[in-house]
């Protein structure tokens, strides 16, 4: 009797996991998943609103340089940026502030280094803490960032242009 075996394409998307490419030592951690409470949060934000949040409970927002977490819904950060005063994002992220994005802090940036202030640090600490979070993936890209280059606005130009 011949046994015949089907093979899918589909079969790729369970894959196990591969080690983050940047270091194949050590494998990337999970990101942490929310809580009821975070959820409760989230939904009871209105569509194109901010609102700061001392509980610590956002899933999406902005993180000042003076450490205070502005809660958005996902997809409207860039409403949020502008209901906090800045028009692009190269602008709120060279003012300092960190972006929250379904649960990652977004240290490694496109347009600026990345210097987390005290204040913000422990922000995000007690937003793991607050929430019985994994504080695992942040440190994992803290430990990265030193290594990344931001993004230039300029045309490529030299001062000698």
């Amino acid at each position: 009797m011949t046994v015949s075996t089907f093979y899918s394409t589909i079969a790729i998307a369970f894959r196990d996991k591969e080690p983050y490419s940047g270091d194949t030592s050590e494998q990337m951690p999970n990101s942490p998943a929310p809580t009821v409470s975070m959820k409760l949060f989230e939904s009871e934000l209105k569509p194109y609103s901010i609102a700061e949040d001392r509980a610590l409970k956002s899933i999406n927002g902005w993180l000042s340089p003076e450490g205070v977490l502005f809660g958005c819904r996902w997809r409207e950060h860039s409403n949020a940026m502008k209901l906090l005063g800045f028009e692009h994002e190269s602008e709120i992220e060279t003012s300092g502030w960190i972006k929250l994005s379904q649960m990652r802090w977004m240290i490694i940036r496109r347009y600026a280094d990345c210097n987390i202030s005290e204040q913000q640090y422990d922000t995000i600490r007690h937003w793991h803490d607050s929430n019985f979070l994994s504080i695992d993936l942040f440190m994992f890209y803290k430990e990265r960032m030193t290594n990344i280059q931001p993004v230039s606005l300029s045309n490529n130009k030299t001062e000698s242009d």
